[in-house]
């Protein structure tokens, strides 16, 4: 049976085969954004980055900017007989972006911290007797 079906069976194996290369290029299109979530240790990540209050700033608005970007991404892909469901993917970048952003203020608050003793400090030393 397969004898007389096999331009048939190539034809669905071709077919196949160009569908998953589209399902492949559609992963790859959205694997730059789960570059956040395969970040171990965010804090470290912040406070290497983030040294001064222009780069908060910065951070802050760029982590807003790509909430609102993640915000415009379609709930669902089709890809010729398949519907691709970007919706825990959506979820999943909302949790990262929540997260990094409380990182970010911890890591801020953090910072003013440190910063607020070491003037306390130094004011101390220098403070006559």
């Amino acid at each position: 049976m397969a004898g007389s079906n096999t331009k048939s069976l190539v034809r669905v194996y071709v077919k196949a085969e160009l569908l998953f290369a589209e399902l492949c290029n559609l992963l790859e299109q959205y694997e730059s954004w789960s570059s956040l979530c395969a970040t171990a240790d965010l804090d470290a990540v912040i406070e290497l980055c983030c040294s001064s209050p222009t780069l908060f700033e910065t951070n802050f608005k760029a982590l807003r900017d790509k909430r609102r970007e993640a915000e415009r991404l379609p709930d669902f892909i089709k890809v010729d007989c398949i519907c691709v469901s970007l919706g825990p993917l959506k979820q999943s970048l909302e949790d990262n972006f929540q997260r990094a952003y409380e990182t970010l203020l911890l890591v801020l608050k953090r910072t003013m911290t440190d910063d607020i003793n070491e003037v306390t400090r130094t004011i101390t030393d220098f403070a006559p007797l």
